[in-house]
């Protein structure tokens, strides 16, 4: 692993092509028959391309990973973008009505679906402060207290 990251493996492999070719320049110079030089020449790409074989894999599985590894990051630049997008929202101070606190809130009552309903003096002050209206100025569905 260690000598993989220096790149001896690559220089190793290099070496060996480099060696083929000229082993190949040579054999090609040195031949005078046309038929065994083509023969030759034969063996030696089918050797250079058994080489280039060997290493293609690794080399597609390490194009691979980096890209898993930038479609990853991206995501999760992505993501955490539009968390800071959610929760700066989130805590921006919306420009509210003043809410006068009546004595609605005090006896905890609260307007649903046009009755006025007895609850908890903390429930209808965090919905007014909720809705952004005085408590007993807006008309509250059932539903939208659960």
């Amino acid at each position: 692993m260690y000598l993989g990251k220096l790149g001896f493996f690559k220089e190793k492999q290099a070496i060996e092509k480099q060696n083929l070719k000229n082993h190949l320049e040579q054999v090609t110079s040195n031949l005078k028959n046309n038929n065994l030089k083509r023969v030759l020449l034969a063996r030696l790409q089918q050797e250079l391309y058994l080489l280039t074989l060997y290493a293609a894999p690794k080399i597609k599985m390490a194009a691979k990973k980096k890209r898993l590894l930038c479609k990853l990051k991206y995501s999760m630049k992505k993501r955490r973008a539009k968390k800071r997008a959610i929760l700066s929202h989130r805590h921006t101070m919306n420009t509210m009505k003043k809410i006068p606190v009546s004595s609605a809130v005090s006896s905890g009552r609260l307007k649903i679906n046009e009755d006025t309903v007895n609850a908890e003096p903390g429930i209808v002050l965090w919905y007014a402060l909720r809705s952004g209206l005085s408590p007993v100025e807006k008309t509250v569905n059932r539903n939208s207290l659960r």
